[in-house]
């Protein structure tokens, strides 16, 4: 991996939070981006929900250097608690499906009119998946 990373390869984990994500090596390994996975971000807006779950991965990669893709993002409502969290970037259907090779780079130049509209677009980008 560090000698991919010297390539500008850059890593990420994902669905960081559940199945086997460990804090063990984190700071070991050449990481760039850390995803927050959809189950946390669905019950982010919950009484009781996974808030603090969801601002303890935003503080602890800020604090390695690392950029935040909160997945599963499906509302205006949990777009703008992410975006005051300092996530990144986000990921949902709300604003990108799984897209075609040649569609990133429309992605990249125009921001997401829901981002515009929330006056977000300069501080927070889209992430999505793509189809190979």
């Amino acid at each position: 991996m560090a000698m991919l990373s010297e390539y500008g390869i850059h890593f990420s984990i994902d669905d960081f939070g559940t199945g086997h994500s460990s804090l063990n090596r984190l700071d070991q390994l050449p990481l760039s981006v850390l995803k927050v996975d959809r189950s946390f971000t669905e019950r982010l807006l919950v009484a009781d929900g996974t808030r603090s779950i969801v601002e303890a991965i935003i503080s602890m990669a800020k604090a390695l250097k690392m950029f935040v893709v909160a997945e599963g993002v499906e509302t205006e409502e949990q777009v703008l608690e992410l975006s005051k969290m300092g996530c990144d970037y986000l990921q949902g259907f709300l604003l990108s499906q799984p897209l075609e090779p040649e569609a990133i780079p429309s992605l990249i130049q125009y921001p997401h009119p829901l981002l515009v509209s929330l006056n977000l677009s300069n501080r927070i980008h889209t992430y999505s998946a793509v189809i190979l």
